[in-house]
């Protein structure tokens, strides 16, 4: 069974489509990636499934009775949403207390990411004063700390070297093992391909591709090239 599935669901701003009749579903502990060139509709998804927005029509159901859109989901959006005059430390114990989180319960999880991502030194350290690199661990952590049940990451790899982005494929590697669903943009494909157990392509708010990287790969060679999917 899908844990989540998108039927029919259609969404537009000012006249514009965004979404037109779009379905398409999240396995239970898989990680999904999404393409889609700038406008194609991938955002609006995530804010959709997320309850920002409303659907003009279409249904989104999670098969899970016992989950809560509050308390069990982690948000990466592409815009960073840090405090940026507050601490590290500070800050994660905050994001974790909007999920409902005690500081026993969080002082665990803020230690085994801050070793991590090797950013122990900056636990005191306000937000403004770390790198782009350094900012985006944190706002990663932010949408971890509280161990969701459901993933949604906009663009994670945004403004990351190579090195940290092989970091990012590892800590999302590692939400996967710890039986979270994963669903992620990305423009880069390289990750894309290494990352996801299915690829999801979206072109003007319609899905064109929803398969596993096997089938792809069979249809349409080794390496994944956003020009050769119609």
């Amino acid at each position: 069974m899908s844990y989540i599935e998108v039927s029919e669901l259609s969404k537009a701003f000012s006249d514009k489509n965004v979404l037109d009749h779009f379905s398409m579903d999240l396995k239970r502990n898989e990680v999904l990636g999404v393409i889609g060139h700038n406008g194609a509709g991938k955002t609006t998804l995530f804010k959709l499934i997320l309850q920002m927005y409303t659907p003009d029509s279409g249904e989104i159901k999670i098969n899970d009775e016992s989950f809560d859109l509050k308390n069990d989901v982690g948000y990466l959006p592409e815009q960073r949403g840090l405090f940026a005059k507050t601490d590290v430390y500070s800050q994660l114990l905050a994001f974790g207390y909007l999920k409902g989180k005690s500081k026993e319960d969080l002082q665990p999880n803020i230690e085994f990411w801050l070793d991590f991502f090797s950013v122990e030194d900056y636990k005191r350290e306000i937000v403004a004063n770390l790198s782009k690199g350094n900012q985006q661990k944190i706002q990663f952590m932010t949408a971890v700390i509280h161990n969701p049940k459901l993933l949604i990451l906009d663009e994670p790899f945004s403004g990351l070297d190579p090195i940290n982005v092989d970091l990012f494929i590892d800590a999302i590697d590692y939400m996967k093992e710890e039986g979270c669903s994963i669903i992620y943009s990305s423009h880069q494909l390289d990750s894309i391909e290494h990352l996801s157990d299915r690829l999801l392509f979206i072109k003007g708010g319609k899905k064109i591709y929803l398969d596993y990287l096997e089938n792809i790969k069979e249809q349409y060679g080794y390496r994944l090239k956003l020009r050769m999917i119609p």
